[in-house]
C-alpha cells in the first residue's frame, strides 16, 4: 500500500507562511550560512504542526515558503537533530525550579565560551587577517546563541505556564471527578433506598391483594348463603300464602 502524499491542512500552512515572512524580515538572506533560517523554520513548522519531519518533507516546504533558500540536505538533518535535543532538554528542564533554570543557562553560556576561548586559542599567531575574521565570525556567532539562549529561555518559560496551567487544569478536573463520584455515590444509595421501599411496597401490596382477595371469597359466599335463604325463606312464604288462600276459600264456602 503506498503512503498518501505529504500535505498540510489550511490553517497550519497559514500559520507557516506567516511565520516565514516574519523570519524573512529578521534573518536576511545568507547563501553561505543557512543555519540561523533553516533553525527557525524547523521550529515554525513544529509551533505550526506540533510534529517534526524528514529533511526531505522540510526540503518542500523551503521550496513552498521560502524558495530563496536553499541549504543543503545535510545543514538540516544537522539543525532538526540539534532543535529536538536542545527541546528534550527544555522539557525535562521545564520542571526545575528558578535556581536549576539559571544553573542550566549558566551551563549553556559556561560551553559556548570555553568553545570560543578554546577555538580563539587555536587561531594561528601570526594570522592577524584570519584571526580577525574568525573572532568576527565567533563573535557574531556568539551573539547568534546568546540570542537562541533568549530564546530557548523564552520557550521554556512558556513550557513552564503551559504545565502549570495543565497541572492547575488537571488539579480542577481532579476535583469535579471526585465531586461527581461523591454524588454519583448519594444517587446509588438513594436507588438503593428507592428499590427497597418499593420492594416493602410491593410485598405489601401482595399481602394486601391477598387479604382483600380472601375477604372477597368470603362474602361472595356468604351472599350465596343468604342468597339460597333468601329463595328458602320465598318458597315457605309462598307456601304459607298458598295456605292461608286455601283457608280463605273454605271458610267462605262455610259461610255459604
Amino acid at each position: 500500500m503506498s503512503r498518501p502524499p505529504f500535505r498540510l491542512p489550511d490553517d497550519q500552512a497559514r500559520r507557516i507562511a506567516q511565520k516565514v515572512a516574519v523570519l524573512d524580515q529578521d534573518i536576511p538572506l545568507d547563501t553561505s550560512n543557512h543555519r540561523p533560517f533553516v533553525g527557525a523554520f524547523i521550529q515554525a513548522v513544529r509551533d505550526a504542526t506540533g510534529n517534526y519531519f524528514s529533511p526531505m518533507i522540510y526540503q518542500r516546504l523551503l521550496r513552498a515558503y521560502a524558495p530563496a533558500r536553499r541549504p543543503s540536505t545535510a545543514t538540516i538533518a544537522s539543525e532538526r537533530a540539534r532543535i529536538m535535543d536542545t527541546t528534550e532538554q527544555l522539557e525535562r528542564a521545564a520542571g526545575l525550579d528558578d535556581v536549576q533554570r539559571e544553573r542550566f543557562t549558566e551551563a549553556i553560556r559556561s560551553v559556548i565560551a570555553d568553545e570560543l576561548e578554546q577555538r580563539l586559542a587555536n587561531l594561528p599567531a601570526g594570522d592577524t587577517t584570519t584571526g580577525s575574521a574568525q573572532v568576527e565570525f565567533f563573535k557574531n556567532r556568539l551573539s547568534e546563541c546568546e540570542s537562541e539562549l533568549r530564546t530557548l529561555r523564552a520557550t521554556a518559560a512558556q513550557l513552564v505556564a503551559d504545565l502549570a496551567l495543565r497541572t492547575q487544569r488537571a488539579e480542577i478536573a481532579e476535583r469535579e471527578l471526585g465531586e461527581q463520584r461523591q454524588v454519583n455515590e448519594k444517587f446509588v444509595e438513594q436507588l438503593r433506598t428507592l428499590q427497597e421501599s418499593a420492594d416493602g411496597n410491593r410485598r405489601f401490596a401482595l399481602m394486601a391483594i391477598d387479604e382483600v382477595r380472601g375477604e372477597v371469597r368470603h362474602w361472595k359466599d356468604r351472599c350465596a348463603d343468604l342468597e339460597l335463604q333468601r329463595q328458602r325463606d320465598f318458597q315457605q312464604l309462598d307456601a304459607m300464602r298458598r295456605l292461608v288462600n286455601a283457608q280463605d276459600k273454605a271458610g267462605n264456602k262455610g259461610l255459604r
